[in-house]
């Protein structure tokens, strides 16, 4: 039965029957009737920000920690632009989330209103999976539905729904719909058999493994599938924990374009990838070559062969479509292959993966940027959740942080977006208050991220930040060096990163040494607040050009 509701009211109703438990906003002329209908639902915890980048981050780390929508809601013309950086990082990295944008008075769309823009939907549409604009209250409903059943639906992304400031505040008949979610599909019982086929008779199987593989929770099938074939498995960044680090068949530390790694997939006569759409990052920056034989699992068919032309091609839920793989090799390989640790042919002899690491290990053990990172290692958990900006800091995440658990590092991985951490790291922590979550930035991503440090504060969300200050892009600079043997615009003049903390009510601490980063992080995982860490990066030191 409907009921008589503003469209403010029908919007926040409609979020509370979809499970939603946290709304974000920064309170503007164009959605203070939104911002005021979440004070008639209890059950929603509400969240004010600085900047609107900031504000969706969170939702962007919020979804990305728990597979749950922390709903933004956004004003018309800047909000909306300053939240376009966060669409295209969710929608590049299949990230989940719906956010409600208003709009101007219908009348005035486009017609240069108070925080008009030319063609807002249209700036919408370049950067999400799918945006509509609601005319009435009684379309409100079903098109939040809609909003969350495609941002999870095949591949996830974000999603839009624009409320003109009208429609906000008028009155209509309302339904409130139950929550609709896209149930999880098998692939193609003829297909998953020719592919199992292809995998039994191989001689030299490879699986490559991204974060397809995360959201569908299907780890435990994917370790299964990696151990009855006894077949070496590359985990991409957002995949790490997939398998653990430890696993005689994980060849992932070093990266995607360590040589071991290249030789492996080059060298394979099936690769079997699962969760990832070989873009950019995971394919080694495009530099993997991959064999006539590659094999593609996926939810989305946009993302078959994109990049790379793929033999065949299986569509469905990765959990589902894994599983299914397994019960037909089971039939053609009875019994699990005993377990050999991958091994290369060079010419001083064979080389295992093992004895790889540790080659590269004896390099780089006198590195800081190496030693950073153990310290660091040495001071988290299998249950910890880290966060890395796009800075070098990540990049030597990637490469040597051993992840034991899946959905545990996390970082913007194709748009690379500076000052994601700090946004993100808060989001996750929002969703899974009981698990430690650090963030790891560079000094010129956290001036990106400076009003995150007040929203952390306020609300005491007891993340732990770790400040790589080089006082440089650092890494743009050693590509500028690397190219053309100079460099422009890169050295930075910053504050006091501590005091600039302390300004804000933050705990903050520099250190000096690795041995002090672990003791450091040790205090601050005692704390129930959040804490800011400053490495001091030795200026010019080579052992950080890693």
């Amino acid at each position: 039965m409907a009921d008589l509701l503003t469209g403010a009211q029908a919007a926040i109703a409609q979020l509370v029957a979809e499970g939603v438990t946290h709304v974000l906003s920064i309170p503007g002329e164009h959605n203070i009737a939104l911002c005021d209908a979440i004070l008639d639902q209890p059950q929603l915890t509400y969240l004010t920000g600085r900047h609107e980048q900031g504000l969706t981050l969170i939702a962007d780390g919020y979804s990305r920690a728990s597979h749950r929508i922390a709903v933004p809601l956004i004003i018309s013309g800047p909000g909306v632009t300053n939240t376009l950086t966060t669409l295209g990082d969710a929608y590049q990295d299949s990230v989940p989330m719906v956010v409600i944008a208003s709009q101007a008075p219908r009348k005035q769309i486009g017609k240069g209103s108070f925080h008009g823009l030319k063609d807002q939907s249209s700036a919408i549409a370049a950067v999400t999976k799918w945006s509509t604009r609601v005319d009435t209250p009684t379309e409100i409903p079903g098109a939040l539905r809609t909003a969350f059943r495609k941002a999870y639906q095949g591949r996830p992304g974000p999603t839009v729904v624009e409320i003109p400031l009208d429609v906000q505040t008028q009155t209509g008949p309302v339904e409130i719909y139950p929550s609709e979610r896209p149930q999880p599909t098998n692939a193609d019982v003829i297909a998953v058999r020719a592919v199992a086929k292809y995998l039994a008779d191989a001689q030299a199987p490879v699986i490559f493994a991204g974060r397809g593989v995360v959201i569908a929770e299907a780890h435990a099938q994917l370790q299964k599938l990696v151990e009855q074939l006894n077949a070496p498995c590359f985990l991409t960044a957002l995949g790490k924990g997939l398998l653990p680090a430890d696993h005689p068949l994980n060849v992932s530390w070093g990266n995607g374009r360590s040589d071991y790694v290249t030789r492996l997939v080059a060298e394979a006569d099936v690769v079997l990838v699962v969760g990832s759409s070989l873009d950019y990052a995971d394919a080694g920056r495009l530099k993997l070559n991959f064999p006539t034989t590659l094999i593609q699992i996926d939810t989305c068919p946009e993302n078959m062969g994109r990049l790379y032309p793929v033999e065949l091609g299986l569509l469905g839920d990765a959990k589902l479509v894994l599983q299914q793989l397994l019960d037909e090799l089971r039939k053609q390989i009875p019994e699990a292959r005993s377990l050999t640790e991958p091994c290369l042919q060079t010419p001083d002899g064979p080389l295992t993966m093992a004895q790889h690491k540790a080659d590269k290990l004896a390099m780089f053990q006198s590195q800081s940027a190496w030693q950073y990172m153990d310290a660091l290692q040495q001071a988290i958990t299998d249950d910890t959740m880290i966060f890395g900006d796009p800075a070098r800091c990540n990049g030597w995440g990637v490469a040597f942080l051993d992840r034991n658990q899946p959905n545990t590092y996390h970082c913007s991985r194709n748009f690379c977006t500076l000052g994601y951490a700090i946004a993100a790291a808060m989001g996750a922590k929002l969703s899974q208050p009981e698990r430690p979550v650090l963030a790891m930035i560079g000094d010129g991503g956290l001036l990106f991220a400076t009003g995150d440090l007040a929203t952390v504060m306020q609300y005491n969300i007891a993340i732990v930040i770790v400040v790589f200050n080089d006082n440089c892009y650092g890494s743009i600079r050693k590509a500028q060096r690397q190219s053309f043997g100079r460099t422009i615009g890169v050295d930075l003049v910053n504050p006091d990163f501590c005091a600039l903390a302390q300004s804000f009510g933050l705990k903050a601490v520099q250190v000096g040494e690795p041995a002090a980063l672990t003791a450091a992080l040790n205090e601050a995982w005692g704390a129930a607040e959040p804490r800011l860490i400053e490495i001091a990066m030795t200026p010019g030191d080579p052992g950080f050009e890693i």
